[in-house]
């Protein structure tokens, strides 16, 4: 990262946070044992960036996202139904 460049557009508050350690998006710790694998940690290097935040922004589009049963905690289908406690809501 180039921190005079950063700093120059605006981004000064950004390149304090991780000069602290600290993800520049959710202002948390980092924590070099939390990175999946060696292209998390690359992409560490570039933006500072958590594995949540990367996750986060780098999620990908096709997939899903589970929907918890609020009764017993199992994964819903798509449609919202729970075959293990054949709850409905959509919560």
């Amino acid at each position: 990262m180039n921190k005079e460049l950063m700093r120059k557009y605006g981004f000064g508050r950004e390149v304090d946070l991780v000069e602290k350690n600290k993800c520049p998006l959710c202002k948390k710790d980092i924590n070099l044992e939390d990175f999946k694998d060696d292209l998390s940690k690359r992409e560490f290097e570039i933006s500072g960036m958590c594995q949540k935040c990367q996750d986060d922004i780098f999620k990908d589009e096709d997939e899903e996202e589970t929907i918890k049963c609020p009764v017993c905690g199992a994964d819903k289908d798509p449609n919202g139904f729970c075959k293990t406690c054949n709850d409905w809501k959509m919560d």
